[in-house]
């Protein structure tokens, strides 16, 4: 998604869109070293909650529940409070395999025009690994981005 942008007289693209670097949160580090499987075709076990499912080719993906209080129990967190949190990691990573949200990149440019009035873009700036249910903070992303364009062209 493009959407042109006015900021102190000029006009900016500020794009949108799916950050196909990134990997899954579970793969990338974001939760608890081993509490997610696998696409797998097997029973859930009693400890598992299933994170997805793709009722064609009968394939899941499981979440270790227990192996995950168990973890953050060891991290010091009381019963309540490592089932608490446990669950809000369940729901995230659910979000992700479900394609509630995914990662995107918000990329702003700078539009110039030449002399013949052919529109082109100037100066650019990107960031990625950005949740996609966000909000606002993506709008905040594109401001400090535009902020960076007007930065470099001073320092120039």
């Amino acid at each position: 998604m493009i959407n042109p942008f006015e900021h102190k007289g000029k006009t900016y693209n500020v794009e949108i869109g799916r950050d196909e670097c990134q990997e899954a949160p579970w793969e990338g580090g974001q939760c608890l070293a081993g509490t997610v499987s696998k696409w797998e075709t097997r029973d859930k076990n009693s400890c598992e909650r299933i994170l997805a499912s793709d009722t064609r080719g009968g394939v899941k993906l499981f979440y270790d529940f227990q192996h995950a209080v168990r973890t953050l129990r060891a991290e010091g967190l009381s019963g309540e409070d490592a089932d608490t949190s446990a669950n809000r990691e369940f729901e995230f990573l659910r979000g992700y395999a479900t394609d509630e949200w995914t990662y995107v990149y918000v990329r702003v440019a700078e539009m110039r025009e030449d002399e013949d009035g052919y529109e082109y873009e100037g100066p650019f700036e990107c960031l990625g690994g950005i949740e996609s249910n966000s909000g606002e903070y993506l709008d905040e992303v594109a401001h400090e981005l535009i902020a960076e364009i007007e930065a470099e062209q001073r320092d120039d």
